[in-house]
């Protein structure tokens, strides 16, 4: 493209694109790459707030191949029971929403995103944990944990928990035993075989990633991103390629 211009007109050219493609990099990193990060440092948070109170844990425990099935984060093990504990990571901005709706909203500045409320959630997924382990519901205990910094409207706050709280849960959760060990024993055994044979191939899950009722749900910032980071990596390296002339 810059081969009939001059040597230095080219060159500057290549530079001027070689910053442009760094700005697009670094757009899609801030708005993909660090929630990103951030989801999977406060994952490895409550890995290991489960693993100080050395209880059985399943992770991402799927529902079935339905694609709008979203897995439970993290399946305990208690003396009193089994906890369906979902974390939600919406980064920084504020959470609205009614409890009872089956979608809250997420503003961050003037980004506006739909997503799905987890407390509806995970509901089901205690029904799901109740009908395949063969509990009551009684047995079971669903926690929904907000992490990050996300700010949370007054009607949401009550109904869900921060990551610190998590610990004091279980505790109290393990002081107390189950009126039934032996049905909740079987209970987490199938829920054990089912993680086992249930669990998606990296084919799959980027199957379902693809699907098209996954990539309607992005908004135009989200394919903004998408589409920074796939063309900035190759402006910068045709850029280098020109000055490397």
């Amino acid at each position: 493209m810059f081969g009939a211009l001059p040597g230095f007109v080219a060159h500057a050219a290549a530079l001027v694109v070689c910053f442009w493609s760094i700005l697009l990099c670094s757009f899609a990193f801030r708005l993909l790459g660090q929630p990103l990060i951030a989801r999977l440092m406060h994952a490895t948070v409550v890995h290991r707030i489960i693993l100080k109170r050395r209880l059985p844990v399943l992770h991402g425990l799927e529902l079935g191949r339905r694609v709008d099935d979203a897995p439970i984060s993290h399946t305990v093990l208690t003396r009193s029971g089994i906890l369906a504990l979902d974390v939600q990571d919406y980064g920084a901005g504020e959470l609205l929403g009614d409890p009872d709706a089956a979608s809250w909203t997420h503003c961050n500045g003037l980004h506006r995103q739909v997503v799905p409320n987890p407390l509806t959630q995970n509901v089901r997924h205690r029904q799901f944990i109740s009908d395949a382990a063969g509990l009551r519901q009684d047995c079971i205990t669903g926690v929904v944990v907000i992490a990050g910094d996300t700010t949370l409207s007054p009607a949401i706050e009550p109904l869900v928990v921060r990551i610190a709280q998590l610990e004091g849960i279980l505790r109290d959760l393990d002081s107390r035993v189950a009126a039934s060990r032996s049905s909740l024993d079987r209970g987490w055994t199938v829920l054990c075989d089912l993680a086992q044979h249930g669990t998606p191939t990296t084919l799959h899950r980027l199957v379902d990633w693809l699907h098209p009722s996954r990539l309607a749900k992005l908004d135009r910032v989200q394919w903004a991103a998408i589409c920074a980071g796939l063309v900035g990596p190759i402006a910068f390296r045709w850029g280098l390629s020109i000055i490397g002339r």
